[in-house]
């Protein structure tokens, strides 16, 4: 799932994973502007980019769904003027 974008403030977008637990990686690039990126389940970070951060980078997490919530929220803080980015969230892999 590609998702870009660019502009300052906070970008909330949700992805489906799917019931089937398995490691998942989201694969970034912030260009040349700081972000952080920030994966959260059930309104809890399970990842996220170490502060602030730009260039290309790879984070990742268990998935483990509970109580058939399969959807993340990727969010993405871009504090920055003219702030540019995309990532590519990759599904569970067993």
């Amino acid at each position: 799932m590609d998702t870009q974008s660019g502009g300052a403030g906070e970008t909330r977008t949700r992805h489906y994973l799917g019931p089937t637990p398995g490691p998942v990686t989201l694969d970034y690039d912030a260009q040349t502007v700081p972000d952080r990126i920030e994966v959260r389940y059930r309104g809890r970070v399970i990842a996220a980019t170490p502060g602030m951060v730009s260039g290309r980078g790879r984070i990742g997490f268990d998935w483990r769904p509970q109580g058939g919530d399969n959807v993340v929220e990727v969010v993405v803080i871009g504090p920055f003027a003219n702030t540019r980015w995309r990532y590519r969230l990759n599904c569970p892999v067993n």
